[in-house]
């Protein structure tokens, strides 16, 4: 357990460990929102006129690589209830995935990770909804323990940001005024003031505290101007770091953003743009100079300008840029798309009229490569947070069942579990990202559906990939009804086409299909029911269990009241075999002939 008084000290070495990372980070946020000063050759700032490649890029890698990941579970054992028992492991790591937010807590995630090299969050215990959250962290703010190594487990973290006073609660706001004694009587007056609000994460618990700093404002904040002020501990019965931080593959282990090393060359091509743009202002508004006026110079359209003697007027040349200007800022707008791995295909830069889908294809191949990387940095990220809510929810919950809603592979459901029976925290959890593995959704979705053409996989293995499926079980169903919906109208179309089918059917046919009426209720009119009446007015023979047709039966009342006789009884072929047939020495099958 960390003493409150040691939290100080505590904070500036961890800030001191990512000094680095710090300055990393604040460069990048200020490149993405626009506020780096850029100066020119004489040392006067440079306007900036350009786009934000940068911003631009992060943004557009993120929402590409943001392909939402489905969940497997493997069942510890091969029987049917240990597989039943993964079955709803899996919806319910769904529901948590969807109470975090599901594809924008995936997108914030790689977001921070293509910005910053860095993606945090947290598995917190919601005492209200009585289950386990996902909550997201600002990479910002999060510190990782001082030895800790890129994929390795974390087993403390620091998480420490900017609030201020009046962000806080009135009570809190009273305690951090009592801690702070007479160096803080006009604190009331400072509710505009920051505070540092801190946690601290380990396998054993969580700590709630405010940092008031009283010390001479400067950038280089000492342990000892800070005033702790706890305000919870949380004890952490998992005995694991409920703070999971996952960082981008560098060769030096430490977090770098994907567009970290192309800063300058973003900067030179801004201040060189701003510089061309110069030189059109002044070749189209060039400066006016006046020797020898008489008086003074008016301004605006209209004024006559009185010169001396020596007087003389002309307008400044402007400056001529270098031919190779143009040069130059198409190889700096190159070296910012090969350092940061973003092709120009993206905004749609193709210098080719027609782009045929292998160009497509090679030239988007960077990119690939990078989403692939962040794919497998948030499958590791996201499987750690799912185990470590799935104990907590066997753990702490309460016995009882509950339920838990979301979509599983483009599927709603509604799950009925009890966390102390139906979770077992040893089943494996993993998030598979199938087909879509280093690619974008609309690249996932075109590579589904030429598998399944080629018969590789399944149609319902194509619906799950589809981005905006929520019910795969009734889409199917439609689609069974559609194939129906289209034979009966081939049958009716066929009917009227041979003439089975009146022309006051057709009449009828499309009145109904304009009143609304579907078209199954249409074929069972016109086509069923009349099949069903005529095959009820047929009866059925005794001879051959065949159906006669309409008729009085035999041996009934014919016409007039008269019996109708029976029809003859059907020879006897067998004994006719043996029989003359039509006289002496004919049989059956005999032909006689004359000599």
């Amino acid at each position: 357990m960390i003493d409150i008084d040691d939290l100080p000290s505590l904070y500036t070495a961890y800030r001191n460990r990512w000094a680095d990372r710090d300055e990393r980070i604040a460069l990048i946020d200020a490149v993405v929102a626009g506020e780096l000063t850029n100066f020119g050759p004489d040392d006067e700032e440079v306007e900036n006129r350009a786009p934000n490649v940068i911003g631009v890029a992060i943004e557009d890698t993120a929402e590409a690589a943001a392909y939402m990941p489905t969940i497997r579970a493997k069942p510890l054992k091969l029987t049917k209830q240990a597989q039943q028992q993964a079955s709803k492991t899996e919806r319910i790591c769904a529901g948590y995935v969807e109470r975090a937010g599901g594809e924008l807590w995936n997108i914030r995630s790689i977001m921070d990770c293509v910005q910053y090299g860095l993606m945090a969050g947290w598995a917190a215990w919601d005492s209200e909804l009585e289950m386990p959250v996902i909550e997201h962290r600002d990479a910002r703010t999060v510190y990782p323990e001082p030895d800790w190594r890129p994929g390795s487990n974390l087993k403390r973290a620091m998480i420490a940001r900017k609030v201020r006073l009046s962000q806080l609660d009135s009570d809190v706001q009273a305690r951090v005024e009592e801690a702070a004694g007479s160096k803080s009587q006009t604190l009331h007056q400072k509710l505009n003031e920051e505070v540092t609000l801190v946690e601290y994460h380990d396998c054993h618990e969580s700590l709630v505290a405010i940092l008031y700093y009283t010390g001479p404002s400067s950038s280089t904040q000492q342990s000892g101007n800070y005033i702790p002020v706890l305000l919870e501990r949380i004890p952490n019965e998992l005995g694991v770091c409920q703070v999971v931080v996952e960082q981008r593959i560098t060769p030096d282990g430490e977090p770098r953003g994907q567009f970290d090393q192309v800063i300058r060359p973003l900067l030179a091509y801004q201040r060189l743009q701003g510089m061309a743009l110069d030189y059109a202002d002044q070749a189209v508004y060039s400066d006016l100079y006046v020797i020898d006026p008489i008086g003074p110079i008016p301004e605006g359209g209209g004024g006559v300008i009185q010169l001396g003697p020596n007087g003389k007027i002309g307008r400044v040349p402007p400056a001529v840029s270098s031919l190779s200007l143009f040069q130059e800022l198409a190889q700096l707008m190159d070296a910012i798309h090969l350092g940061g791995r973003w092709p120009k295909s993206r905004p749609g830069e193709i210098a080719q009229s027609q782009a045929s889908a292998k160009f497509l294809e090679s030239s988007v191949g960077m990119m690939n490569t990078a989403i692939k990387t962040l794919h497998l940095i948030f499958k590791r990220f996201g499987e750690k947070l799912l185990r470590i809510c799935l104990t907590m929810d066997h753990k702490l919950s309460k016995p009882g069942a509950r339920t838990m809603a979301g979509v599983l592979r483009n599927q709603q459901f509604l799950e009925e579990y009890n966390p102390t029976v139906d979770i077992d925290p040893r089943v494996k959890v993993d998030l598979v990202y199938g087909l879509g593995l280093g690619r974008e959704p609309a690249q996932s979705a075109v590579l589904h559906i030429q598998y399944h053409q080629l018969g590789a996989i399944s149609l319902r293995t194509v619906m799950e990939s589809i981005e905006g499926l929520t019910d795969i079980e009734r889409e199917l169903r439609q689609l069974d009804v559609e194939k129906f919906e289209t034979m009966a109208l081939s049958k009716l179309m066929q009917g009227v086409e041979s003439g089975a089918l009146p022309d006051e059917a057709l009449v009828a046919i499309a009145k109904a299909r304009q009143n609304g009426k579907s078209l199954i209720d249409v074929f069972e009119e016109f086509v069923v029911k009349p099949q069903q009446e005529a095959a009820a007015t047929q009866v059925q023979s005794g001879l051959g269990q065949g159906l006669l047709p309409p008729g009085p039966a035999p041996g009934a009342p014919g016409a007039g009241g008269m019996p109708v006789p029976p029809p003859p009884a059907a020879p006897d072929l067998i004994a006719q075999l043996s029989s003359p047939a039509g006289g002496p020495g004919n049989f059956i099958g005999s032909r006689a002939t004359s000599g």
